[in-house]
């Protein structure tokens, strides 16, 4: 594990470091959404997430557009019952913490965009982050997206916001 996130940091410090000479401060965007997580054994719970971004527009793939994202994810209260001798019991767990992932965009069109993530969680539900998604851009600097993010424990249906700067 320790391999994989010293790996992150070199590759996220050495794209910070070729984005220095073409640093582009329009190339920010903050966003944040809900999240409707699943977790096996539990019930659904409704959460949250807010994050950053950077897009490495040094890098000129036309219709494809990379960018970095750090976050923080908070899943809300799973839980469960179970009865026990006639007493019911309820039982909760969550999951949050910070993550970090690499995110290319294919533009379909001046609006639509097929958006895919990966990249690793450091919270409660440490390890791999993968997801998937779709984005539309309701005006320049704003736009929304549905994603279905997957780490090791939790499932995340999430629909976000962002905006440029």
């Amino acid at each position: 594990m320790k391999r994989i996130i010293c790996a992150l940091a070199l590759g996220v410090g050495s794209s910070m470091a070729m984005a220095d000479s073409g640093f582009n401060q329009d190339s920010f965007y903050a966003g944040a959404g809900l999240s409707l997580n699943s977790l096996s054994g539990y019930d659904d719970a409704m959460g949250y997430q807010v994050f950053a971004g950077y897009d490495l527009d040094f890098l000129n793939l036309g219709a494809v557009r990379m960018a970095v994202e750090v976050g923080y994810m908070n899943t809300g209260n799973f839980e469960f019952e179970e009865t026990f001798f006639g007493q019911t019991f309820t039982f909760e767990t969550s999951a949050s913490g910070l993550w970090a992932a690499g995110v290319i965009t294919y533009s379909l069109s001046d609006r639509f965009d097929v958006v895919g993530r990966l990249g690793l969680d450091f919270g409660d539900d440490d390890g791999l982050l993968l997801g998937g998604g779709v984005g539309y851009r309701v005006a320049d600097q704003w736009g929304v997206r549905a994603e279905y993010v997957m780490r090791d424990n939790v499932d995340s249906l999430q629909l976000n916001t962002a905006f440029r700067f």
